[in-house]
């Protein structure tokens, strides 16, 4: 994840998004290639992060899960569009799970 260094970091519009990978990430702008997931600030991104799997090798990345275990681009682009409802719900002061299927 990029560091931003600016006084106003926390109220920054950043954007979180995911990688073919799994590899979930925040950054000032979703690079060409990625899956755009939600803009917020830093704090609020950070703490979306909770429904993704910390990768165990000391490097502080997260994987979304399903993607990585997909077999097809269509179950791949399921499991996103699942992470995606998850944070949108958050945003929206909804239960994280509300209305997402498995």
């Amino acid at each position: 994840m990029e560091n931003i260094t600016t006084e106003n970091a926390q109220t920054d519009n950043l954007e979180l998004f995911v990688w073919r990978t799994g590899l979930a990430e925040i950054s000032k702008k979703a690079p060409i290639g990625s899956e755009l997931i939600v803009s917020g600030s830093r704090e609020f991104l950070e703490s979306l992060l909770v429904h993704c799997r910390l990768i165990k090798d000391g490097s502080n990345k997260y994987l979304v899960s399903g993607i990585p275990e997909a077999r097809t681009e269509k179950e791949a682009l399921e499991a996103c569009a699942r992470f995606r409802q998850i944070c949108e719900n958050v945003q929206q002061g909804k239960e994280a799970f509300e209305g997402v299927g498995n």
